[in-house]
C-alpha cells in the first residue's frame, strides 16, 4: 500500500511522535481478517503487541483490511479521554474513508495518522458539542434554522386564518 519513502516519512513521524509524547503509535496493514471480527482482531493484535507503555497504556492501534475494506483505530485506555470512539469514528470517516474510496490509501493513511498524532499531541478531551451527534446537523442548519421557524410560524398563522373562513376547501379542508 505505501512507497519507501512514505514509509519512512511515517516511521520517522512516529517515532517522534514516541520520542515527544511518549504514546505509541501503530499501523497495520493486512490483506484480510479471515473472517474475523475487526473489532476482535484489533483488540487482540493490540493486546499482543503490547502497543503503548504497560504502566500508561497509552498505545494507539490503525488497523487497515484491505480485502475486507475495513479499518479501525483501536485506543488504550491511557488515551481513550483523548481519542474517543466519536472522534476515531470521524477520523476514519472525514481523513481516511474518502481517500480510501478514491483509491489514494497512503494519502488516507497519511491523513488518518496526521489526525490521530494532532490529537495525541494537544492531549484535549472533547467538547459536549463535539460528542455531541446532532453538532454537524446543528453547524449546517444555522443558516436554516431562521427561515424554518419563521416558515412554521406562517403557516400556522395562514391555517388558522383558512380554518376560521367559510369557504369549504378553504376552512373545512386546509383548516383540518
Amino acid at each position: 500500500l505505501l512507497s519507501l519513502d512514505t514509509e519512512t516519512q511515517i516511521d520517522t513521524q512516529l517515532y517522534r511522535l514516541k520520542q515527544d509524547t511518549g504514546a505509541e503509535l501503530a499501523l497495520v496493514t493486512i490483506t484480510t481478517l479471515n473472517g474475523e471480527p475487526i473489532e476482535y482482531y484489533a483488540n487482540e493484535l493490540f493486546n499482543e503487541w503490547g502497543i503503548g507503555s504497560k504502566n500508561e497504556d497509552n498505545g494507539v492501534l490503525f488497523l487497515i483490511a484491505l480485502e475486507d475494506r475495513e479499518t479501525r483505530i483501536e485506543v488504550g485506555y491511557g488515551l481513550e479521554s483523548i481519542i474517543t470512539d466519536g472522534r476515531a469514528g470521524r477520523i476514519l470517516d472525514s481523513e481516511v474513508i474518502p481517500n480510501f474510496r478514491t483509491g489514494d490509501y497512503e494519502r488516507g493513511i497519511l491523513a488518518g495518522i496526521s489526525a490521530i498524532e494532532s490529537y495525541i499531541r494537544g492531549g484535549t478531551t472533547p467538547s459536549v458539542v463535539e460528542e455531541n451527534p446532532l453538532s454537524d446537523f446543528m453547524s449546517i442548519s444555522d443558516t436554516w434554522m431562521p427561515v424554518f421557524f419563521v416558515m412554521v410560524f406562517i403557516s400556522i398563522y395562514l391555517i388558522g386564518w383558512m380554518a376560521r373562513t367559510k369557504s369549504f376547501w378553504l376552512g373545512g379542508v386546509w383548516g383540518l
